[in-house]
């Protein structure tokens, strides 16, 4: 678990420079990487970091997640085959969970 110092740090080693005052603000807005309260002290977890981070990137104008979606449900309706469509959206969560492991597993 990252102090907000440590997590600036953390996520300017990731290409995104912010200020332990700039999540600080985020804490207040609700914008920010979710965090944890430990006996008064907030903290970050690197998996939360990573997700926020995976959330704020975009493809094509999309963010990731919305571009995520669309190749699957794109997949499944070329497919033909029937579908539900919580298969997409269970398919597009285990995909952005896959490329935040991968990212974890290339530091």
């Amino acid at each position: 678990m990252l102090t907000p110092k440590e997590a600036a740090e953390y996520l300017k080693k990731k290409g995104k420079k912010i200020s332990p005052g700039t999540l600080s603000n985020m804490r207040v807005k609700k914008t920010g990487p979710t965090y944890i309260k430990v006996g008064g002290s907030v903290r970050y977890r690197t998996e939360d970091l990573d997700l926020w981070l995976a959330e704020k990137k975009t493809v094509h104008g999309f963010s990731f997640r919305q571009y995520l979606f669309g190749q699957i449900l794109n997949g499944l309706v070329q497919s033909g085959k029937p579908f539900h469509l919580d298969e997409a959206v269970n398919l597009a969560i285990k995909a952005e969970k896959e490329y935040i492991r991968g990212v974890h597993e290339s530091d």
